[in-house]
Order: C-alpha cells, then sequence, then structure tokens
C-alpha cells in the first residue's frame, strides 16, 4: 500500500470513529432538552 493510499485509510478510519462521537453528542441534546422522545432521537 502506497503512502498516499495509507493517509486516506488513516483518514477515513478517524472520520468514522469521530462521526460516532458527533452522533452520540446530538442524540444526548435531543434527548436532554427533551426536544425529542429517545426512541425518535435515536432513529
Amino acid at each position: 500500500m502506497t503512502g498516499c493510499a495509507l493517509s486516506a485509510v488513516v483518514a477515513l478510519g478517524f472520520e468514522f470513529v469521530n462521526g460516532f462521537h458527533d452522533t452520540a453528542n446530538a442524540v444526548a441534546t435531543m434527548i436532554y432538552t427533551h426536544s425529542l422522545t429517545p426512541n425518535l432521537a435515536v432513529v
């Protein structure tokens, strides 16, 4: 694997993991503020 391809794979992996954290924060905010019910916020 070339250096450029390896860098792209690492960057995509980081963005994938970071997306999980952002999603959790967004869902928690909607539930905490009672904007949505927990089931609807997760969906």
